[in-house]
């Protein structure tokens, strides 16, 4: 952005002899001028200041004795001087901008978010079905049927928001069902075991907790109980309540791993011929040049391709997009070559492959207390082998007649 001001402000690149310029910095600094891009050559240096400034700097030019001249102008005021005897170019300008505003009016992409289950091309074919696409009229996209289109379209979306930014129309969505809090406190329900373990600690909000610290359990045991008895001061039952049952279980658990690696792998031995097509998208219409030809691939030759395909979209902001896309398909082929990992390289990987998991599971909220895992080279694969010991959080809520 301080750029595009720069631009439409107009900058000048000055010059001075190096000859003492401290006071004219320090002028120009307790007036407000912003000095940019200061460099020093052997006799000179050079800085960048806005116009504006530039002419304010006769007052401080009388005072120290220094003359700053111009070595380069840029911006938009000097195109502008420079062409103002061409009507053609102001022209130009006029009928750029007027393009700008009809464009503007249009929606030239549609970005989706929070969707999981749904691929963005499903949902972006399910809005062509209902009259939704790139390069229609913003005035004639209804955003609250675009969101009823969309959840009836989908019984697992159960929110969605519409809005258009710029010329992007954008769509927040939320799959599953989705409880409010209150509503997740009205479902009675157990909490249950994931695995089997130690109880290593328990806090219980609601419900009855069935087990203590230091208990065995097995992985759908009944941890908090979404069944609570209310007593009567003899120490009768009363009556019994269902509730939704909640609390913080931590299991002490052994994770046994058994990972298998192939040793042969497949490495790509490019031939060194390949061909690239490019498409141009504009106004909805698609123009092609050049052509990847054919797949090269088969058994005879033992060849196959490999297709890259990448899509530009062009905007002015990050809110308004224009209607030109490129897409870029690169085909290169290359022969598969068989290729075997070494015991040394089978080592590395295993011991890779076992920090990786580590992390994982450290991700996930899981305390790592102990493992003996271990790397076992064979001669067509390497094994990684052994035991985690860990704590994690193992209850999980169940509602009554899951």
């Amino acid at each position: 952005m301080s750029r595009w001001m720069d631009f439409v402000s107009g900058t000048v690149e000055c010059c001075i002899k190096n000859t003492a310029p401290e006071r004219l910095f320090n002028l120009c600094k307790s007036r407000g001028i912003i000095l940019k891009n200061i460099y020093e050559t052997k006799d000179h240096i050079y800085f960048t200041m806005k116009l504006s400034h530039y002419r304010s700097l006769r007052p401080i030019v009388r005072k120290c004795r220094i003359v700053p001249h111009i070595c380069r102008r840029r911006g938009l005021p000097f195109i502008i001087h420079k062409n103002r005897r061409h009507w053609g170019f102001f022209a130009g300008i006029g009928a750029a901008l007027a393009l700008l505003v009809i464009l503007s009016g249009f929606v030239w992409n549609i970005e989706i978010y929070g969707n999981y289950g749904h691929t963005d091309e499903t949902l972006i074919a399910c809005l062509k079905d209902i009259g939704v696409h790139t390069g229609q009229l913003k005035s004639r996209i209804d955003l609250d049927d675009l969101e009823d289109e969309l959840r009836l379209a989908f019984d697992d979306i159960s929110w969605v928001s519409a809005r258009i930014d710029g010329t992007v129309l954008k769509i927040d969505i939320k799959e599953g069902l989705v409880l409010t809090p209150d509503e997740e406190k009205d479902v009675p329900g157990n909490v249950i075991a994931q695995e089997d373990g130690v109880v290593s600690s328990i806090v219980t909000r609601t419900g009855t907790a069935l087990v203590k610290a230091g208990d065995t359990v097995s992985a759908g045991d009944v941890l908090i109980s979404g069944t609570v008895d209310i007593y009567n001061d003899d120490g009768t039952i009363k009556e019994t309540r269902q509730v939704h049952g909640d609390g913080d279980v931590y299991i002490r658990s052994v994770y046994h791993c058994e990972d298998y690696y192939p040793a042969r792998y497949i490495e790509k031995d490019y031939t060194g011929r390949e061909r690239t097509r490019t498409d141009i998208e504009l106004l909805g219409q698609i123009f092609s040049f050049g052509s990847p030809g054919g797949d090269g691939s088969g058994e005879e030759n033992k060849t196959y391709t490999e297709t890259i395909s990448t899509v530009t979209k062009y905007r002015l902001t990050p809110s308004f997009y224009l209607p030109v896309r490129l897409y870029t398909t690169k085909t290169q082929t290359y022969t598969p070559k068989v290729c075997t990992y070494t015991s040394e390289e089978m080592e590395t990987l295993g011991n890779a492959a076992i920090q990786q998991k580590l992390s994982a599971l450290s991700l996930g909220n899981v305390q790592i207390l102990s493992h003996d895992l271990s790397v076992a080279v064979e001669k067509d694969y390497y094994v990684v082998r052994g035991n985690i010991h860990m704590i994690s959080q193992g209850g999980i809520f169940e509602p009554y007649g899951s």
